[in-house]
């Protein structure tokens, strides 16, 4: 008898998963009568289509104690009286189940199999599909899966922290800047503790720039990131918003503390000597103390960086490191 699906065009799915080695694949008529078998089911199995082409699948495949015993377990599971045969086999459509079959040779090999309906219109045939993976097969796929998760969550961690990160300097960037600013504010007007802003830039910036290139100037914003990075208490908080322009975000620091940490920073970077020469900065600082915010008249993030950029320009005038807190600037 020719095997009927091989003409059946609907079912052109099946020739996919035939052709597929990791699977196991059967195909049967609604009798349980084998048609042919895929490539991984000939492979594992050790058997050839013509072996068992036209033989029923639960006698040549399936112990017959485990026929019993599944039916046995769906009789009490459906509430029907099942009898041992094919058509236990295909009480539970297109579901995984546990399904042990039996080698050309010793043993059985244990899978993961899901049976399914096929037919065709045109000529009316009907039969199904067991697709099975070994377990073997199984634990392989679920390292593979784990192995693509951990690979996945290392590109999304990495990715999180280049949308966050300054890729000239490796500091934070203006985004990040922002953000904690922001939650430092709100935990500053919640807990009525001291807050500054710190902006710093680099006066030799734009000489350097056109006169040794972006190559020793980018080099030595580098230097001076890492150089600050190394100094900083651990609630310091840095960032690069572009150009030679450096913020810092200082938690629990009043003016007089910003004003250590600036004599501090100058210190730092006056001694760093490349080749773009010697580092001479400017700094602006905005502070609130202890009272509400509100009492400076700053009710927002932005406004401590507005009032540090006012106390930064005037503290870029001059040609030698110069530091300026705004309240000074307002004074003079």
């Amino acid at each position: 008898m020719p095997n009927a699906y091989e003409s059946v065009p609907v079912l052109q799915q099946c020739h996919t998963l035939l052709a597929n080695p990791a699977l196991l694949v059967v195909v049967t008529d609604v009798r349980g009568i084998i048609q042919t078998l895929g490539v991984g089911a000939k492979k594992s199995l050790d058997y050839s289509t013509e072996e068992l082409s036209g033989q029923l699948m639960n006698a040549r495949l399936y112990d017959k104690f485990d026929v019993r015993q599944r039916a046995k377990e769906l009789s009490k599971k459906l509430n029907q009286d099942l009898k041992p045969g094919f058509a236990v086999l295909t009480k539970e459509l297109d579901r995984p189940v546990i399904h042990h079959w039996l080698k050309k040779g010793k043993g059985r090999l244990a899978t993961r199999c899901t049976v399914s309906e096929i037919s065709c219109h045109e000529s009316g045939w009907k039969g199904y599909v067991f697709v099975g993976v070994a377990f073997n097969e199984v634990e392989q796929l679920s390292k593979q899966v784990a192995e693509l998760q951990t690979k996945l969550a290392v590109a999304n961690a990495k990715l999180a922290g280049l949308s966050v990160t300054d890729e000239l300097t490796g500091l934070k960037n203006n985004s990040a800047f922002e953000e904690r600013l922001n939650l430092e504010f709100h935990r500053t007007l919640r807990h009525h503790s001291p807050l500054s802003v710190m902006l710093l830039s680099w006066k030799g910036y734009e000489q350097c720039l056109a006169e040794s290139g972006p190559e020793v100037s980018h080099t030595m914003l580098r230097v001076m990131a890492d150089a600050q990075l190394r100094e900083n208490r651990s609630t310091d908080f840095l960032a690069h918003l572009g150009g030679g322009v450096m913020a810092y975000v200082l938690p629990e620091t009043d003016t007089q503390g910003a004003s250590i940490k600036a004599a501090r920073v100058t210190k730092l970077l006056s001694g760093l000597n490349g080749t773009a020469g010697s580092v001479e900065i400017g700094i602006g600082i905005a502070s609130v103390t202890e009272e509400s915010p509100a009492v400076h008249g700053v009710t927002k993030a932005t406004t401590l960086v507005q009032r540090a950029r006012v106390a930064l320009e005037v503290a870029s005038c001059t040609v030698e490191s110069h530091t300026v807190h705004f309240s000074e600037q307002s004074q003079g």
